[in-house]
């Protein structure tokens, strides 16, 4: 658990399992559902970030919803903009909020609870299933997060991550995470603030 924080028992060596390469996720995908497109393999790829589970749940799915997809008509990632699109603002921007945080939207979501009924357009229109006693928001499919975020501008990216920064003050290196992602130049002060953190991780 690389990320955990219990101590192994003492002396118990410890195996340390890095996310696999973006070549190695492909052929993973590849191997386990031969008759993907290659445009839901590079989605998988991006969405699954090396974890071989992920990387089958989420091939499973993108396959079943391909199956699923009869009829003629946009390629099922359309589809899902389609929905997208006619939210109001206000839902669109809660649903960047959830798909560029991940676990972090559920401090931004659970801190304002105006944020999660923003989201219940969304959820009327199959794109997200939301837990309201805990703020989770579960996408009904891989490709409606990928989708959510190619329709936004940069700059609405950008703001979202700065919204996802303010909400983690007690969580510095996904804080910075999100302050680099909304930087728009080298920052001196966020990299110095960046080396100090990964100093500290390195210390604990």
């Amino acid at each position: 658990d690389p990320g955990g924080s219990t101590a192994p028992p003492a002396g118990l060596a410890q195996l340390q399992i890095a996310p696999l390469a973006a070549a190695d996720s492909a052929r993973l995908v590849r191997n386990s559902f031969p008759g993907l497109p290659a445009h839901l393999v590079d989605e998988v790829v991006a969405e699954g970030a090396g974890n071989p589970l992920a990387l089958r749940e989420l091939a499973a799915a993108a396959a079943r919803a391909e199956r699923s997809v009869a009829a003629p008509g946009p390629h099922l990632q359309e589809r899902f903009a389609l929905r997208i699109r006619p939210l109001p603002a206000a839902t669109r921007r809660a649903l960047l909020l959830a798909a560029l945080g991940r676990d972090d939207a559920v401090a931004v979501l659970t801190a304002s609870p105006h944020l999660a009924d923003l989201l219940e357009p969304a959820e009327r229109a199959g794109l997200v299933e939301v837990d309201w006693s805990s703020g989770n928001v579960h996408f009904r499919h891989p490709l409606v997060r990928s989708t959510v975020r190619r329709l936004a501008t940069p700059g609405e990216r950008r703001e979202a991550h700065r919204v996802l920064a303010r909400h983690l003050v007690d969580r510095p290196e996904r804080r910075l995470r999100h302050l680099a992602d909304a930087a728009v130049a080298p920052d001196e002060r966020l990299a110095r603030q960046v080396q100090r953190t990964a100093w500290h991780v390195l210390r604990r």
